[in-house]
């Protein structure tokens, strides 16, 4: 941030108006919890930030319009007509934008009959009188015709932000700023309804300013003028030219009564930006200002080294662990705001982690039962862990990080607080939020799931899998060559070599030298995206080995390379992470690395699979896979007595859908017909409409309309099941699973049709695909406490959507698969039964 000290002979001009509007439509409808508007506050903020930055000037201003009503509306009625009225959020924000500025000492500009541009002109004209040089930010090209040796324009674009000068300005159009007007004159602007000669373009334009150097000149000669139909054009509309010239004109003599001391950039009100930040909830912004929280700065914590005193009455313990300089941790805990322990005495640590009377409450749980490993101690008791709690709470939100929470439930701003501090505030926290998860009915959700899942994610990142490193060594060579010979192939068909990893090129090489129709176009010019390229490989070969090589690419670079980095050298096994807060609908996520998402449709990719196996040559890959979970739940939920019927029978649910949908006899249903089938399943589990499953079928829209009409008359309980769905979501604003997981749905009432259609589906399948989650979690906590009761060797390993992974010991092979298919399949008494798959192998692959 820029201070009065270091001025120098710049002004800072700021369109705040042209760049509100920029914001409000650039950014997605931003809210805080409130449900106040902020996406254009929040984008004109980013982009003033940048700016001070960026840049270093003595003065800046900022100019607004006041309204429509100004002098070129009473010269043109129809000026700007065409431009709908400002949003009712957008002016609600630019109060706010105002109040920011004023905040950072920034002088506003408006004046009633006059545009924002008129008052630009206007500092331009008097600021260089006075010897500055000015920076306009905008995002309107209407003041290019500002540009001079003193005058420059900024216009902020996402990738590189764009300066005007003279000589851009000659570059781009031809012609010097000065004469930009009299080019738009001519032309025409559409954006402001400016009419211009009907029939002359930009080109033309042009041509004729460069020619006669203005519109004076071009009409004293306008006789001589060739070609006759310019001059034709011209004379018709002579009137309109003229009128055009006056509405494109800025005024730059605009009464506005101001010296530049007024303009001099001053130290901001940080305590007045706090407040509006904090209310609008803007923690990134936040975090940069040089202030602090009263609260926090001036809460001062005693440290007392370890004691005995207070522990033999503790019912609640809260701690967190911080690694000292030789890697022994050490643990400080709460008692009560006056007493802090730092504990390092191993003996003392034991005594009070494996204590079941005391409950253990902290931030990330997980990485404390990794560091209880490492101690060689156990975390017993009841825990609560302040992050998962509030990932229960709102699992929309996209930070879950300590400083976030304190900031969304306390209303604190924390930098680089110390243990002790952050002990304090997760004490507040664990109070917060304990009352919430009450409030919400999760405490099952919370304290018998999601809880004790925290140990067993633990042990399974400890545990992690082994790698056959020589496989994935031959696997590397493998698809090198395959790529150097699709790369070849591809070449060949292209006629010529070309950077097969620039889309630009690619899109020269198929729409343009090779004459490929043009399915999708995007920003910069045609698209060649997967889907695109998918259309294109059913005609063209090129397309098909296009899409096998970045396929290979993705997974030699994603996976193959990267997977003998990710090895550790001490165990000589990968260690992923498992996110139990990194979905909304409760699922796991996984990263370093993300198994979940190896592709299985190919040969490379399939073999990848076998290069996963036990540390033990002897010992077992067993799978453990839950036969389609999700249809079964959809059933229960539904009470579709047609699915569940299928269900309960043992039938093939794919076949018995094909032969509803299809109308005829099982015995004659083909492989395609069930292939269909088992894809409209799917779709209706996961909302899908019939244009999203004509794609996925390839098929044209009425006739996937008609399988989901006739889908819904043969499963009419599941119709109904959706329909109510969507109605409790845009009602509540959110969705619960069976187990009582909410998952908010707040754009279920949304204006705009395709985030409201998108809300519909995620209100159909989050309560399935939610359910599911819970499911396997509580099979996961059951099936630790059977392992751990018959003290097994063999370990749970991966969790991979609605699969289980399991490193078995050879002689533990039968008593884990019936551990397993036993804790599973009695999970939960749905109505229809629960099945699983069980599949054992030396490898992966083979499971």
């Amino acid at each position: 941030m820029l201070t009065a000290k270091e001025k120098h002979s710049d002004l800072f001009i700021i369109d705040a108006n042209a760049l509100c509007y920029r914001a409000f439509f650039a950014l997605p409808a931003l809210t805080n919890t409130k449900g106040m508007p902020t996406g254009a506050i929040y984008g004109f903020v980013n982009m003033l930030n940048k700016f001070l930055e960026g840049g270093k000037y003595g003065y800046i201003a900022a100019c607004f319009d006041v309204s429509r009503d100004t002098f070129r509306q009473r010269k043109f009625s129809d000026y700007k007509i065409q431009r709908p009225k400002m949003p009712d959020d957008l002016v609600n924000q630019l109060t706010i934008i105002k109040k920011i500025l004023a905040a950072f000492n920034i002088s506003i500009f408006e004046y009633q009959g006059y545009e924002a541009d008129d008052l630009i002109a206007t500092l331009c004209k008097k600021s260089v009188e006075e010897g500055l040089n000015v920076k306009i930010l905008t995002a309107d090209k209407d003041l290019l015709q500002l540009i001079s040796s003193k005058v420059s324009i900024i216009i902020p674009h996402k990738e590189k932000n764009i300066l005007y000068d003279e000589k851009e300005v000659l570059n781009r159009f031809g012609v010097s700023p000065k004469l930009i007007p009299e080019v738009i004159a001519l032309m025409g602007d559409a954006t402001d309804n400016i009419p211009g000669v009907k029939g002359i373009g930009e080109k033309t334009a042009i041509s004729l300013i460069k020619q006669y150097d203005n519109i004076e000149n071009l009409l004293e000669n306008i006789d001589s003028l060739k070609p006759q139909r310019v001059a034709d054009l011209i004379k018709k509309d002579t009137n309109i030219l003229n009128l055009s010239r006056e509405l494109v004109e800025l005024e730059d003599c605009v009464p506005l009564d101001f010296n530049l001391r007024d303009l001099e950039l001053k130290t901001p009100n940080y305590k007045e930006l706090f407040d509006i930040y904090k209310e609008l909830e803007f923690r990134t912004f936040l975090k940069d200002l040089p202030i602090k929280d009263d609260e926090l700065s001036n809460l001062n914590i005693a440290v007392n080294k370890e004691s005995t005193k207070g522990y033999d009455k503790l019912r609640e313990l809260i701690f967190i662990s911080t690694p000292d300089n030789d890697s022994n941790y050490n643990f400080y805990t709460f008692i009560d705001e006056n007493n802090i322990f730092k504990t390092d005495s191993p003996e003392r640590l034991k005594s009070l982690f494996e204590n079941v009377d005391i409950n253990k409450i902290g931030f990330d749980l997980k990485q404390e039962f990794k560091v209880s490993n490492k101690l060689k101690f156990n975390i017993n008791g009841k825990i609560f862990d302040v992050m998962i709690a509030a990932y229960l709470i709102d699992s929309s939100k996209t930070d879950f990080s300590l400083g976030g929470l304190i900031y969304d439930y306390l209303g604190l701003t924390v930098r680089n607080a110390s243990p002790e501090k952050n002990l304090v505030l997760i004490a507040r926290l664990y109070e917060v939020l304990r009352k919430k998860i009450e409030e919400n009915n999760m405490e099952s959700l919370f304290y018998d799931i999601e809880m004790p899942l925290v140990k067993i994610l633990a042990k399974m990142e400890i545990n992690g899998i082994a790698l056959d490193l020589k496989l994935i060594n031959s696997l590397s060579k493998d698809i090198e060559y395959k790529i150097n010979g699709l790369e070849n192939e591809i070449f060949t068909n292209a006629s010529k070599k070309f950077n097969l990893n620039s889309p630009k090129q690619l899109a020269v090489i198929l729409f343009q030298e090779l004459g490929l129709p043009v399915i999708k176009r995007g920003k910069t010019g045609p698209s060649t995206n997967e889907f695109v390229l998918k259309q294109l490989s059913k005609d063209y070969k090129i397309a098909k080995l296009i899409l096998e090589y970045r396929h290979l690419i993705k997974l030699k670079t994603g996976y193959i390379d990267s997977l003998p980095e990710l090895v550790d050298k001490n165990t000589n096994r990968i260690h992923a992470y498992f996110n139990q807060v990194g979905t909304e609908t409760g699922r796991l996520s996984m990263n370093n690395p993300n198994l979940q998402n190896i592709p299985i449709k190919t040969d490379i990719s399939s073999q990848l699979r076998k290069a996963f196996v036990p540390k033990n040559k002897e010992d077992f890959i067993v799978s453990c896979d839950y036969s389609q979970i999700e249809l079964r739940i959809l059933a229960h939920m539904s009470k579709d007595k047609e699915l569940t019927q299928a269900f309960k029978n043992g039938e093939d649910v794919h076949l018995h859908t094909a032969g509803l949908i299809y109308g005829v006899d099982k015995k004659n249903i083909t492989a395609d017909m069930r292939n269909v089938a088992k894809r409209i399943n799917f779709a209706i589990v996961y909302g899908m409409s019939a244009y999203g499953l004509s794609q996925d079928l390839e098929i044209n829209q009425d006739a996937a309309q008609s399988f989901i009409d006739t889908y819904f008359i043969k499963y009419n309980g599941v119709k109904e099941f959706i329909e109510k769905q969507i109605e409790f979501a845009k009602n509540n604003g959110f969705v619960t699973t069976i187990f009582g997981r909410k998952r908010f749905i707040r754009e279920i009432n949304s204006q705009n049709k395709s985030l409201r259609e998108f809300s519909q589906r995620q209100a159909i399948n989050s309560p399935i695909q939610g359910s599911s989650a819970d499911i396997i979690k509580i099979a996961m906590i059951n099936i630790d406490k059977e392992f751990d009761k018959e003290q097994l060797l063999s370990k749970m390993i991966l969790q991979i959507h609605d699969e289980l992974l399991f490193e078995v010991n050879n002689k533990e092979l039968d008593l884990v698969k019936r551990i397993a298919r036993d804790r599973m399949e009695n999970v939960f008494k749905l109505d229809v039964p629960i099945k699983i798959d069980i599949k054992i192998g030396k490898n992966w692959l083979d499971a």
